[in-house]
């Protein structure tokens, strides 16, 4: 006889029971190539998944700078492939971060996907702020830095060079000699491994004699100190010339050698911020050295004492 019903069954695959019932499997769908990053810069990914069942826990090892947030599979940090610099120099013109990251849900499904992060590095730039003055028959030396780009670099110079100077790739070195008082402009070029190339003008003014009557710099003071030895005793560590990097870099009690025109001197308050601590002279180095020794201490916050 016809039974209300035929004895028969089906197999299903969990997949198919998940897509019956309306709840999709779990899966990452975050594309593979993730959005590029700048090397030594700060960076944010957030990766997404649908299906199973929330809250997912994700996880990766990444390295580099950065790292994922296991509730919410966002990928952060500040990007580092190139360990030997925090300014955004690489050692080839782009360099790539892979990885593979595992999501898991609540009842213990899991996904996996690889991912790639072209990096590329900083922007190619000149960050010499200034070229420090000068005077007639007083030693004198200046040296223009770059960053980012792909080393190394080619520097090249152009322009008006005083008297008595030699301006050459990226350094400026001599005595200027007696009557080049002036100002004198010049154009300093960079370009690195990979063909970009970035180019930053300056002015550069060399004072008459120090002790003479020209009015640059104070004029040095009438002193016969033809440099100064200058003494962190500020208590803390200190940048001697550029923007807080490791080759400026001015111990407590380290001592530094003020030839001539001025130098800025910068603090770091934490690893990201760094700001300027004071500016000093050669004039005013000369006011601070009662003895004449030609050494003298900086206090911070741009003051000198006689040491």
């Amino acid at each position: 006889r016809v039974e209300e019903y035929d004895d028969v069954v089906k197999w299903v695959t969990v997949s198919e029971l998940q897509q019956k019932a309306g709840c999709k499997p779990l899966r990452i769908t975050s594309p593979h190539s993730l959005p590029s990053a700048i090397e030594d810069t700060t960076y944010s990914y957030k990766l997404q998944a649908e299906g199973g069942r929330i809250p997912y826990t994700w996880s990766a090892s990444i390295g580099y700078g950065l790292n994922i947030n296991s509730s919410t599979g966002e990928i952060s940090g500040t990007v580092n492939v190139n360990n030997s610099t925090t300014t955004g120099e690489l050692n080839s013109c782009n360099e790539t971060i892979s990885f593979t990251a595992t999501v898991t849900d609540s009842i213990g499904n899991t996904d996996s996907s690889s991912f790639s992060i072209l990096v590329s590095p900083k922007p190619l730039r000149i960050v010499t702020d200034y070229l420090p003055y000068g005077y007639e028959g007083s030693k004198y030396s200046a040296t223009i830095y770059a960053e980012g780009g792909v080393p190394s670099y080619n520097w090249s110079m152009s322009g008006s060079c005083p008297s008595g100077l030699s301006c050459s790739g990226n350094t400026i070195t001599g005595t200027p000699s007696s009557g080049s008082a002036g100002t004198y402009e010049i154009t300093v070029t960079v370009s690195d491994a990979c063909g970009h190339s970035y180019s930053r003008k300056y002015t550069l003014t060399i004072n008459p004699a120090a002790g003479g009557n020209g009015t640059g710099g104070g004029g040095g003071g009438g002193t016969n100190c033809k440099s100064f030895k200058v003494y962190n005793k500020s208590g803390i560590t200190l940048y001697w010339g550029c923007n807080c990097r490791r080759r400026c870099i001015w111990w407590r009690n380290g001592v530094r050698t003020l030839y001539s025109g001025q130098v800025v001197i910068r603090k770091r308050y934490w690893w990201w911020i760094c700001s300027v601590d004071g500016v000093i002279s050669f004039g005013q180095a000369a006011s601070a050295d009662k003895d004449g020794d030609c050494e003298v201490n900086y206090y911070g916050l741009g003051n000198l004492g006689d040491r």
